[in-house]
């Protein structure tokens, strides 16, 4: 669906949104926030001693003095952008307002300066209840029928951007493959969000989890993470979170730069007061490349309680698709299984069905996520008439979703050809055998052939004209790019471990890599 594009205008916006802003995040918000952009960060002079920051120029730190300032860091280490690399971070023990005019006027040191993220989960705890007979999420959205084409795959990582996590959760043992010690927040959110998507399921234990064999990746609740999940490869991204109410030429800028890394961002839509008003957008759900996800009950209704307006989630243009966040059974703690209302509860579920798409067809674009997840959602505005048009394109049915990815037969060459191609194989010599491709065949689409224990290409699918880095535990002596009869297209000797694919049109190729302890490796790459 289309979303909301920045324009010049945003800034007006964000202006006129600072005193909803200081009120609607008070209840979080400790620190004041500003990000904005700098010629070159590294020129501003900062340093920290005793704790405590400074910096050589004399008007920064004027304005450190003068506002309490606790940190002025880079806002997003993890990103590749060179602009993003100079957004500033800056916090404060001071009024953000205050903060934003001081700011503003230092223009030849500060560009375009706005209020920054202010993170909050998007669950109702108040709505918890003690015990629940049935997960009716997982059978309303066909989850059974989800299982009977796939219980998906280990190397389909989600990665769940949240407050903190308990990793050693009975439903999460043996799940993990990312976790950040250093995080100190609450745990539970978190849990809840993570156990939703793909805990452990058919172990005897606890409830079941729609991603069932996806694998998690755990990671804190900022944007800067969100850049360093996709950096590393994982394709979903769950945030169960918001960051503001008005739209953030930057905060787009970093969803572009995952999205073009080749992830797909799931967000939760908010929660109806959020943002004071269900009609309200909510970022970085209502961001382009993200998909918005907002709640609805046990038959499909999205009010809580039916005829009250101020009982529903968020509901609006940017809004994607729906999926069950009332009373949704979930743990917050070993052995502690509850309900809670919330779209915190709606996002896993469609994050988690996307980890099984991928596991049947590992080369699905976001495009081609989103027409599958669109084109098979069930249509609720009848039952919700007050509320047409902006319920998304339906509620999720994940069942439906992934026989249909299962068909979809993406990893094909410019998608013309629904042929699977064979993959290669390396003779004695360590050179690459003939490929003959059949012109007739029945056969599955193959495994993800980029997923692997000790080489992986990321991202891939790549768009033409990107970069793709190599991932392995072992020295790269020479990378060949090859066609799908074994031609030698490029040979590339890796910069940083990144090849440049600037001569590549779109299709399928193959990348040959020589490792320095002489053992070769071939794996499929999809550029579109």
């Amino acid at each position: 669906m289309k979303k909301f594009k920045y324009t010049p205008k945003s800034i007006l916006v964000a202006t006129s949104m600072i005193a909803l802003m200081s009120s609607s995040f008070s209840a979080f918000a400790q620190d004041g926030i500003i990000w904005s952009q700098t010629q070159n960060f590294d020129n501003l002079g900062i340093y920290r001693n005793n704790d405590k920051v400074f910096s050589s120029n004399e008007e920064i730190q004027q304005l450190i003095n003068n506002f309490s300032i606790n940190n002025i860091t880079k806002a997003v280490p993890a990103s590749k952008s060179k602009e993003l690399q100079n957004l500033v971070e800056i916090t404060c023990n001071c009024d953000e307002t205050d903060l934003l005019i001081a700011v503003s006027k230092l223009t030849t040191i500060f560009i375009q300066p706005e209020i920054g993220p202010h993170y909050e989960t998007l669950f109702t705890p108040d709505d918890f209840s003690l015990a629940f007979a049935n997960d009716y999420a997982l059978n309303l959205i066909n989850a059974t029928q989800a299982w009977d084409v796939t219980h998906g795959n280990s190397s389909i990582i989600i990665a769940i951007s949240d407050q903190n996590f308990q990793p050693y959760h009975e439903e999460l043992t043996g799940k993990v493959h990312h976790y950040d010690t250093t995080n100190t927040q609450s745990n539970v959110h978190g849990t809840a969000v993570a156990v939703t998507a793909a805990g452990n399921t058919d172990n005897t234990i606890g409830k079941s989890a729609i991603g069932y064999n996806s694998g998690l990746a755990l990671y804190q609740m900022n944007y800067n993470d969100i850049v360093a999940a996709s950096n590393e490869g994982y394709r979903v991204i769950n945030t169960s979170w918001t960051s503001g109410c008005f739209q953030s030429s930057y905060v787009q800028q970093i969803v572009d730069e995952v999205y073009a890394n080749g992830s797909i961002i799931v967000a939760a839509a908010g929660n109806g007061a959020t943002c004071s008003g269900p009609s309200n957008l909510v970022y970085p759900a209502a961001c382009d490349h993200v998909i918005s996800v907002t709640g609805i009950g046990e038959t499909d209704n999205h009010e809580r309680i039916p005829g009250d307006s101020l009982s529903t989630f968020q509901h609006n243009a940017t809004v994607d698709i729906s999926a069950p966040g009332i009373l949704v059974p979930v743990t917050i703690g070993n052995g502690s299984y509850i309900v809670a209302n919330g779209t915190s509860f709606a996002a896993p579920l469609v994050s988690g069905t996307i980890a099984l798409m991928l596991s049947v067809d590992s080369c699905l674009t976001f495009e081609d996520i989103e027409t599958i997840l669109y084109s098979t959602a069930v249509d609720i505005d009848a039952l919700n008439p007050s509320y047409a048009g902006k319920l998304g394109h339906g509620r999720l049915d994940a069942g439906a979703a992934v026989t249909m990815a299962s068909t979809y037969m993406s990893c094909t060459n410019g998608n013309s050809d629904p042929t699977p191609e064979p993959e290669p194989t390396t003779n004695a010599d360590g050179n690459l055998n003939e490929i003959t491709i059949p012109t007739q065949s029945t056969a599955g689409i193959e495994e993800d052939l980029a997923i692997d224990g000790d080489y992986k290409l990321f991202p891939n699918p790549v768009s033409s004209g990107g970069t793709v880095k190599i991932s392995s535990e072992n020295a790269i002596e020479k990378c060949e790019i090859l066609g799908l009869n074994g031609e030698v297209i490029q040979v590339v000797l890796p910069t940083a471990n990144e090849i440049n694919i600037n001569e590549l049109s779109q299709g399928s190729y193959f990348v040959k890599v020589s490792f320095e302890n002489e053992t070769i490796k071939v794996k499929r790459l999809i550029v579109f």
